[in-house]
């Protein structure tokens, strides 16, 4: 008996019957009452969100169910002839649209569907210098997938040229590699550039930088090199500056200026080099004039300020063995003789020798 408000639970399908009575008064009624068991909706370990590389092995869990079926087909799983009955986890390589359901009894609960998409790996360079040249080697990480490329910069397209993961090119010029890889069944990969630059070696000058006294020749050598160009008035030069062919013949103060070219190439960094060249003293004079004379004469030897002259008698070369000539002395000439001079000066070149004066006779010639 229950008292009036009084509450039933009830879990399963129920028929409840009641009567009410009141002195000699009664009334029955019933209800029945049908409970529906809800199945459970499976919950994936992945959802669409991600972005797959590699085989994922997909789990599911779900409560209240007998078992899960699921298709990779994109079919509904409650009516399709492709429904796989769900044991433990479900493996995916490739692009996929999963539904997955759960059936307790004769009765499904809800669809639940995802997609997945599966992205090859980005192709990667591995690049190794031999002999001058660059061995460049593409990878994919994606098993089975094939790699376009292209050498000339431009986007790579899927009738671009292949090669397979591990193999390599060779190159042996400025070069720009683009490359992308593609597998059946999942997306693209991005487009990966590289770009690869040689550069020619700057000039070499087989003449060492220094100070030089007479005319030197300068060899310009880039072994790598299709032309070398170069300036002699410090301007930096380009391929419209003075080709090299043969030596250079510099005789005065210089810097030069090279660079190299080669075709495919970046030009070389511009080298330089300067010389310098000594002055030379000046050449020493003599006080008398040419002309006649009576008797003896006394000769002055007039040099450059700072330098010291050196001076013969005989005819002969003078050089620092020989007398030095003491500034305003006179030399005293009073039979045939011939007068030599030369100057030398610190940091300087050494000058001419100075002209010749013969005396004979009286006469004092040059």
């Amino acid at each position: 008996m229950q008292n009036n408000g009084d509450k039933i639970t009830v879990s399963e399908t129920t028929t409840i019957k009641a009567i009410a009575r009141k002195g000699n008064y009664a009334n029955a009624s019933q209800a029945t009452y049908t409970i529906i068991d809800i199945v459970g909706t499976p919950e994936l370990s992945h959802n669409s969100s991600y972005d797959f590389y590699k085989t994922t092995s997909v789990t599911a869990k779900c409560n209240n169910m007998d078992a899960m079926y699921y298709t990779t087909d994109g079919t509904d799983p409650t009516t399709s002839n492709t429904q796989q009955l769900y044991e433990n986890g479900i493996s995916i390589s490739e692009n996929t649209t999963l539904k997955i359901v759960a059936k307790k009894g004769n009765r499904y609960g809800s669809v639940v569907t995802e997609s997945y998409h599966f992205h090859v790996y980005n192709p990667t360079f591995l690049d190794t210098n031999i002999d001058g040249r660059i061995k460049v080697t593409l990878s994919c990480e994606t098993e089975g997938a094939t790699i376009y490329y292209t050498t000339d910069g431009t986007e790579p397209t899927t009738s671009s040229n292949t090669i397979e993961s591990g193999e390599s090119i060779i190159i042996s010029q400025t070069t720009t590699i683009k490359a992308f890889a593609c597998k059946d069944g999942m997306t693209n990969s991005n487009i990966t550039t590289e770009t690869y630059t040689f550069v020619v070696p700057s000039p070499t000058f087989r003449k060492p930088e220094g100070t030089y006294e007479n005319t030197i020749e300068v060899e310009l050598i880039c072994a790598t090199a299709d032309k070398i160009y170069y300036t002699l008035d410090g301007t930096d030069p380009d391929n419209n500056s003075y080709l090299y062919s043969n030596p250079i013949s510099i005789e005065k103060n210089t810097t030069i200026k090279a660079i190299a070219y080669k075709a495919g190439w970046n030009p070389s960094h511009i080298t330089s080099v300067s010389y310098a060249f000594l002055e030379t003293v000046a050449t020493p004079t003599f006080s008398m004039p040419s002309g006649e004379y009576e008797g003896s004469i006394d000769v002055k030897i007039i040099g450059e300020s700072g330098s010291t002259i050196y001076y013969t008698l005989d005819g002969s070369t003078p050089d620092i063995h020989n007398e030095p000539y003491v500034d305003n002395s006179v030399i005293t000439i009073s039979e045939t003789k011939t007068i030599k001079a030369i100057a030398f000066k610190d940091g300087m070149k050494t000058s001419e020798i100075a002209e010749r004066y013969n005396i004979d006779r009286g006469r004092f010639e040059t």
